[in-house]
């Protein structure tokens, strides 16, 4: 690895001093049957594990079988769809589905609670061959059965398109209620999305699914990721690496530390960034500042309607070339917001943008990528010049409430992305020759900013009046 001088100062100072997962922890059954017949109502989740839990109910005969086990194998379990119009929580084996926007014209809002693992695209499918039936519980205080949709879906479109769940003879889901959905037809399908719902209009309406199960015509679980291709996840490789340098953001109503951090409050491209953003950057307090152990970028709007907001740059101050370099950070996640984790070449070897390149570690844009859908991206000149190449997308419903880390690990043969540490993707040296297509052999600094509107920033909600990206700490591995 390859550092600065500042950078060697900064080495020696500090030599003096999650996969977003939604994995479940399964009980095996303790041999009784707990799905009673379709339609039927109790209060409390059935025991389908003994010792007083709630567990999907699964066949230990059956390996791989069902739900449990899809879940072992790293399926993307219970998360928000569709644009981020619903939000996923657990707890427990309960996941709750609360609609955050409507996805449709129609007023529905989407959400898959079981789904085929990343790499859907060349082909990861259920084996639904022996599946008879789709069987969940659910209840919600605010929606009928006629405001939940249920959806199966191939790789070319949906099978079961929406039915809602009045039409499976189900009266009421005020209660714990058994539902089964017929899908005989569909066993020589291969399967996408094994169980997704449509959720009525009105944001913060939810529904609550537990145990559910994919069953074949003994009513027992079918083993619906046999044969199939599943990606297993790579997993951050910062442990076998060495923490070099970091920011803990430590300390009360202070500045971040101006031996690390500087302020881009010039805008040289003119006209918004380039991207036609409205605010300005300032070194306000107002803006930026630490407190309660972790640094605060705040973007604000004034009286007029104008908007201000921080961009951290550690450019000649903490400047490298290689290493892990990871954030930990709540985003900002109001419509309009475009937050950013990411690194820029600290001087144009290789000429002006996008030429030297350009390293998104993090991006989030409410409106126009959707709620809690995160992403990695680089730029270089080869192939179509600014337009970036995508490390890939992630939907963690969670990020404007909770903190998750995000990283990427620059080699010199590849960069990578991790996000909680489980691996999101990767752009390969080898993938094409000369400077247009790696760039990145030169020194780099991070940044960290919130920008409002423009061109993936989108439309702003007029409501919105100011909205915050909290950074836990960055830090850096060779």
């Amino acid at each position: 690895m390859r550092v600065s001088k500042k950078f060697v100062t900064l080495l020696a100072l500090a030599a003096s001093a999650l996969v977003f997962s939604c994995s479940l922890s399964f009980l095996e059954p303790s041999g009784k049957d707990p799905k009673p017949g379709a339609g039927s109502v109790t209060d409390e989740p059935a025991d389908s594990g003994g010792a007083e839990s709630t567990t999907p109910w699964r066949d230990p005969a059956i390996v791989p079988g069902g739900w449990a086990d899809v879940a072992d194998l790293g399926a993307n379990l219970a998360y928000g769809e569709w644009d981020g119009t619903v939000g996923v929580a657990l707890d427990g084996t309960v996941a709750k589905m609360t609609v955050l926007a409507k996805a449709d014209t129609a007023g529905w809002s989407g959400g898959t609670l079981a789904q085929v693992p990343p790499g859907t695209s060349s082909g990861s499918r259920f084996d639904f061959s022996a599946v008879k039936t789709v069987h969940f519980r659910i209840k919600s205080a605010t929606l009928g059965p006629g405001d939940v949709k249920f959806i199966l879906q191939d790789g070319s479109g949906n099978l079961i398109n929406g039915v809602p769940l009045s039409s499976y003879g189900i009266a009421s889901i005020v209660d714990w209620t058994d539902v089964d959905v017929d899908v005989s037809s569909y066993s020589s399908k291969a399967i996408k999305t094994a169980a997704a719902f449509f959720l009525g209009t009105g944001a913060g309406k939810s529904a609550e699914f537990t145990d559910i199960a994919f069953l074949d015509s003994e009513g027992k679980n079918a083993a619906i990721a046999a044969g199939v291709s599943w990606p297993v996840p790579e997993y951050s490789p910062k442990d076998s690496l060495s923490l070099v340098w970091s920011d803990e953001f430590d300390g009360a109503s202070t500045t971040p530390d101006a031996n690390t951090w500087g302020y881009d409050t010039v805008d040289v491209v003119g006209g918004g960034w380039g991207n036609g953003e409205s605010q300005t950057y300032t070194d306000s307090r107002d803006n930026s500042w630490v407190d309660g152990g972790t640094l605060k970028i705040r973007a604000l709007k004034d009286g007029t309607g104008a908007w201000t907001s921080g961009r951290l740059v550690s450019k000649n101050k903490m400047d490298f070339t290689y290493g892990y370099l990871e954030f930990r950070a709540k985003i900002a996640v109001g419509a309009g917001t475009w937050p950013a984790l990411w690194m820029l070449p600290t001087d144009n070897e290789y000429g002006g943008w996008p030429a030297s390149g350009e390293i998104d570690v993090m991006e989030h844009a409410t409106s126009t990528t959707g709620l809690g859908n995160v992403y990695g991206t680089v730029h270089r000149q080869a192939g179509s010049g600014g337009a970036g190449a995508s490390a890939g997308t992630k939907v963690i419903s969670s990020a404007g409430t909770e903190f998750h880390s995000y990283a990427v690990y620059w080699t010199e043969d590849s960069l990578a992305w991790y996000y909680d540490d489980v691996k999101l993707g990767e752009y390969l040296r080898s993938g094409g020759t000369g400077w247009e297509w790696w760039p990145f052999d030169k020194d780099f600094h991070a940044i960290m900013n919130i920008a409002i509107g423009g061109n993936l920033g989108g439309a702003i909600d007029p409501d919105l009046a100011s909205d915050v990206m909290e950074v836990d700490w960055v830090r850096l591995y060779r």
